[in-house]
């Protein structure tokens, strides 16, 4: 069970660009500029697959991230992450 083991990973935060039922490749065109620089994230419920820009230590730092963000993703926000897992 990894539950025990993302608990350990600190906290930070990313710039969610997508959301997705399925899988998308990072490669994936609908990432516009942001191809390759994209990390997928798993979360519960329906749209299990999360993609992110940047991976920051503080809310602050990644709230200046996502205003460059929004001139390609107008919708991205900011999201809390361990590991690879997005939290609430």
């Amino acid at each position: 069970d990894s539950a025990p083991r993302q608990a350990a990973q600190p906290l930070r935060y990313a710039v969610q660009v997508l959301a997705s039922a399925e899988a998308v490749p990072t490669s994936s065109a609908r990432f516009k500029g942001y191809r390759g620089k994209v990390k997928q994230y798993t979360a519960e419920g329906r749209f299990r697959y999360k993609y992110c820009v940047g991976e920051y230590d503080t809310r602050a730092a990644a709230q200046k991230r996502l205003a460059e963000v929004r001139k390609v993703f107008p919708d991205a926000f900011v999201v809390s992450c361990r590991g690879t897992q997005i939290v609430k």
